[in-house]
């Protein structure tokens, strides 16, 4: 009874905003892009912090608005400082506004799950991802996390093996009951990359440990 102009066009009506081209990117086009926020510091303090998209399945870059959330580590524990939520659209993108920020432990590039897209840590927050997966102090950021370690996995960019180990030590850890039927369910990834990532003898080696965790 009605046509996709419609929607978008009442959309683009009330908030004043011409959806023209977010209409061609986003429901024209298909993949997500996938995406990396990375901070460069000087000494202890934050420079700028670097977004970089990659191109969708279609060839494609879109609009994006996402959630910068910035962490410092206290007593092995990770303590969100402050948030920032940016805009980006194009390959690279060079966010310069920081001045007098302290470089963070931890970059979470989509706090609070504000945008749509295949995202990755950078080095440095990958190095303190078995802090952030149990520390993190928000749920959904922690299945933030989890979301990232698993596409990172899914592209390459993070053996199963080391997956694993960080999923092993933070089930430990984890008491959310409706974030551990996230990862443990039928349909969980942790199962996925147990079942299909890992080779037979990585299987047998770590069944023991995580059958007796799971009990």
């Amino acid at each position: 009874n009605t046509k996709r102009q419609d929607f978008t066009g009442a959309i683009a009506m009330a908030s004043k905003t011409d959806l023209t081209d977010w209409t061609a990117k986003w429901l024209q086009t298909a993949g997500p892009n996938r995406v990396m926020a990375v901070p460069e510091c000087d000494g202890d303090k934050l420079k700028s912090v670097t977004i970089t998209q990659k191109k969708s399945t279609s060839g494609n870059l879109s609009p994006h608005r996402t959630r910068l959330g910035f962490y410092e580590l206290d007593d092995e524990e990770l303590e969100l400082e402050w948030t920032k939520d940016v805009f980006y659209k194009d390959e690279v993108t060079t966010l310069t506004d920081f001045k007098g920020k302290d470089c963070p432990a931890f970059l979470l590039p989509n706090e609070n799950d504000l945008d749509y897209a295949l995202f990755a840590l950078d080095d440095k927050s990958l190095g303190k991802a078995k802090i952030a997966i149990t520390k993190l102090p928000d749920p959904l950021s922690r299945l933030m996390v989890w979301s990232i370690l698993y596409q990172m996995t899914r592209d390459s960019e993070l053996s199963p093996a080391i997956y694993m180990s960080i999923a092993m030590e933070a089930l430990k850890e984890e008491k959310d009951d409706l974030l551990l039927g996230s990862l443990l369910g039928r349909f969980g990834n942790l199962k996925f990359v147990y079942t299909n990532y890992l080779d037979k003898d990585e299987r047998a080696k770590i069944a023991p440990e995580l059958e007796a965790l799971i009990w």
